[in-house]
């Protein structure tokens, strides 16, 4: 009775003061209050579904585990293929047999022995079998039959005819293509096996000629599914991407399996078995190795006892929180409330407006002072960055006054010290395909955060150093180095860049130059360090990329480049003639006098460029030709083409391939018996049009020459792609045959060099604007009306 009084009193008051901070007292902590007891109705709603998750995550986990076993099963069945396929001997035989040559009785002996060798010991895979489509002959590794004798006396399927299982076995080119489960009839025995078939040999896709066909034993796997289904009353079974049933351990039937299949892709972890009439937990997993899906069904009811205990105890426990809470809130609200009401009464002149209370008042006078602190951090903060890059700039540009850099401003910047040796590092960025293919902004931004992250980490295990960006494919590292001995600083630098160097090329796949400033004793002149690392980068062209290049290791420049009047002359008339064999040989002696037997700038180097580009021009011009035959367009960009070579190198293999395109093109063209050649290019089209192999390149070998060559050769002196002229050829014979013959179209397409109808059929309307089929029946109905 007094605590119910007290508790009156209590309200009453609060009633009256509603604006205190008692108030806010009590509604916090019932908040604080309520979240638990939220929590706890939550979990007591959620308990079942809950349950229901972890059950399927059980399930899952044993079905990964399932799947894993399965995958691993499924590769010994594609390495008994490739070992099969890849075998010599078997390889031999299939090619021969394909040929249309048979094989003697003895080399029958010798394909068994050999897949008697090759017959594996795992127990997934019962046998296996060659069969020769063309000539209907199985080889198994203990015998050798015919098709027919194989079916009715080793392994033949109840559920498949002769005449169905051998037209399974032709349908084209097939690469590990599981066949559901089904019974096959071994002796005297009915064995439930899965069909694995692919043709032989791989690389023909065209005209397969030779199947290999491998046999699963399916108690393997259902021996697998006991390990799961003894701990309920579910149901287990594989699937592929068509929802068909390829093993089951229950009696689900194949539109539950694909409804089961479609309802997990949604999300959807439950359906009603009407045939159980309960509901079923769904789980599924995806095989690594084919286009499998492994789904087990599990019986609702076979947890559900758990649920009711731990919804009991859940609504237990809600309803005592909520009673311990509820006394728990008004004694807190009391204690806490009395060091408030203690400073209140110590700060009488305080005022309170409207909808103030206790904490209001110093809350306000608090929030402004640290409202303005905040304020000014921040603005400072969002401004580092900038302010950071903006102050590394000019000090690579000598653009900083000595007052700017004592210790107190480099401190508030973070930057490297005022103490030690100075020295400046230029990355280039040669290239980033490999690490990321995009070349966009955003992988060149990337790329430059990663070099720069890792650089620092570098450098800062011993020294001090900054980095800022330069372009798009440079940065700078501003590198202040412990120790005051400049032989230790070098061996330092050069550590540092070999370490970064080495890192970023292993780990990122980044090709980067590294041009290295000499060190300087005091921070105003990193900016000659920097002028001199950029030089050094320039003599990318002469040392290579992917390289370090140190300034103070640099030789001095020669003035000049040597190419002499007479040597250009030379070159002249050694590409007029159509020498290649001694134009490369003179262009190979200018790039070794040039950057091996003397140190060339890189301004020279770019001269010599122009220059011997230059002279092929003239050459070029002497003769008409376009600078599309060389080139990927008809406008030159010299400037474009030396940024493209970037080494020397580089430089030369350009200039080789340039010259050697004019000498090809000034050699062919001065061929006295062109018409001659053209011609004979145009009878052997004609004699063998009808191979499935004739091609460029099949050309280009007959006549020695390049395939792009003969293709650009005949269209210069014919007016008409060789390509076409082929087709033309084909398309030609084909109505000819389409008039007189009652050959299939498909066979008239294999006649005629396709090596299917449907390559013959696109060709034949494109040139003659209707399809074969179409113009036998206008041919037909014309030679009707004529009679």
């Amino acid at each position: 009775m007094m605590l119910m009084k007290g508790n009156r009193q209590w309200f009453q008051w609060i009633r009256l003061n509603r604006k205190s901070v008692l108030v806010t007292f009590l509604v916090s902590y019932l908040i604080i209050f309520l979240i638990p007891v939220a929590l706890g109705i939550v979990f007591y709603l959620r308990t079942e579904t809950a349950i229901e998750e972890q059950a399927g995550k059980t399930n899952q986990a044993m079905l990964e585990q399932i799947r894993e076993m399965l995958d691993g099963h499924l590769k010994e069945v594609e390495q008994l293929m490739l070992q099969v396929a890849l075998n010599p001997k078997v390889k031999e035989f299939v090619n021969r047999m394909s040929s249309s040559s048979s094989l003697t009785a003895l080399e029958y002996v010798e394909l068994k022995e050999t897949l008697r060798s090759i017959k594996t010991s795992s127990r997934f895979i019962y046998d296996f079998y060659l069969y020769f489509l063309d000539d209907g002959i199985i080889v198994t590794p203990s015998t050798k039959s015919d098709d027919t004798v194989f079916y009715e006396h080793y392994f033949s399927y109840p559920g498949l005819s002769f005449t169905d299982w051998k037209l399974r076995l032709h349908t084209g080119y097939q690469y590990l293509r599981y066949f559901p489960s089904e019974a096959i009839n071994k002796e005297d025995e009915r064995i439930r096996m899965l069909t694995v078939q692919q043709t032989l040999p791989i690389e023909e896709k065209a005209h397969p000629h030779t199947t290999l066909v491998i046999l699963i034993d399916e108690q393997i796997i259902r021996d697998l599914f006991k390990n799961m289904e003894y701990a309920n009353s579910g149901n287990i079974f594989i699937v592929d991407e068509k929802g068909q049933i390829i093993v089951s351990s229950g009696g689900t039937v194949p539109q539950q399996a694909e409804e089961m299949l479609d309802r997990y892709r949604k999300g959807s972890y439950s359906y009603y078995d009407p045939s159980r009439r309960e509901e079923m937990i769904l789980s599924h997993a995806q095989s690594g190795r084919t286009t499998w899906y492994y789904i087990s069904a599990i019986p609702k009811s076979a947890y559900t006892s758990k649920i009711q205990t731990i919804k009991n105890w859940a609504l237990w426990i809600v309803s005592l929180s909520f009673i311990i809470g509820f006394y728990a809130i008004l004694y807190m609200s009391k204690r806490q409330y009395h060091p408030v009401k203690q400073l209140m009464a110590a700060l009488p002149q305080i005022k309170f407006a409207s909808g103030d209370n206790e904490y209001s008042l110093i809350q306000k006078k608090l929030e402004n002072v640290l409202h303005e602190e905040k304020k000014m951090h921040r603005l400072l903060q969002s401004h580092a960055p900038l302010i950071k890059a903006n102050f590394l700039t000019r000090l690579l540009h000598g653009q900083i006054d000595d007052k700017s850099l004592d210790s107190a401003a480099l401190e508030s910047l973070d930057i490297i010290g005022n103490e030690g040796l100075f020295a400046v590092s230029v990355i280039g960025i040669d290239d980033i395909f490999a690490f990321d293919d995009r070349n966009s902004e955003e992988s060149w931004a990337l790329a430059r955060f990663i070099i720069t992250n890792i650089s620092l980490d570098l450098i800062r295990t011993r020294h001090r150093g900054d980095a800022v960006d330069i372009d798009k494919n440079r940065l700078a590292l501003l590198i202040n180095l412990s120790t005051r001995s400049e032989g230790e600083a070098f061996e330092e630098l050069k550590r540092i860049s070999e370490n970064i160097h080495s890192f970023l090329r292993i780990r990122f796949k980044m090709g980067m130059t590294i041009g290295v400033g000499r060190v300087y004793p005091v921070l105003p002149q990193i900016h000659d360090s920097y002028r001199e690392a950029l030089k050094a980068l320039d003599f990318k062209i002469i040392e290579g990329s992917n390289t370090i290049i140190h300034y103070s290791e640099l030789t001095p420049a020669a003035p000049l480049y040597y190419y002499p009047l007479e040597l250009e002359t030379q070159l002249v008339n050694l590409v007029k003639s159509g020498n290649m064999e001694r134009t490369e040989q003179l262009i190979d002696g200018l790039i070794e006098t040039n950057f091996r037997n003397q140190t060339l700038s890189p301004a020279m180097s770019k001269y010599l460029f122009f220059d011997l580009i230059g002279t092929l021009i003239k050459v070029m011009d002497m003769f008409n030709i376009k600078p599309g035959l060389v080139w990927d367009s008809d406008r030159l960009d010299p400037i474009r083409l030396y940024a493209e070579c970037g080494t020397s190198s580089r430089m030369k293999e350009e200039l080789i391939r340039a010259y050697s395109e004019v000498c090809r093109y000034l050699k062919s063209d001065r061929r006295p018996s062109t018409f001659q050649q053209v011609r004979q290019i145009e009878e052997f089209i004609q004699k063998r049009f009808g191979e499935g192999d004739l091609s460029l390149i099949s050309i280009g070998e007959a006549f020695a020459m390049n395939p792009n060559y003969v293709s650009s050769f005949f269209k210069k002196h014919t007016g008409q792609n060789l390509v076409d002229y082929i087709a033309k050829i084909r398309v030609q014979e084909a109505k000819n045959l389409l008039q007189t013959t009652s050959l299939t179209v498909t066979q008239i397409a294999e006649k005629v060099g396709y090596a299917n109808d449907v390559g013959f059929a696109r060709m034949f309307k494109k040139l003659e604007g209707i399809t074969p089929g179409k113009y036998r029946e206008l041919q037909s109905a014309k030679c009707s009306c004529d009679i």
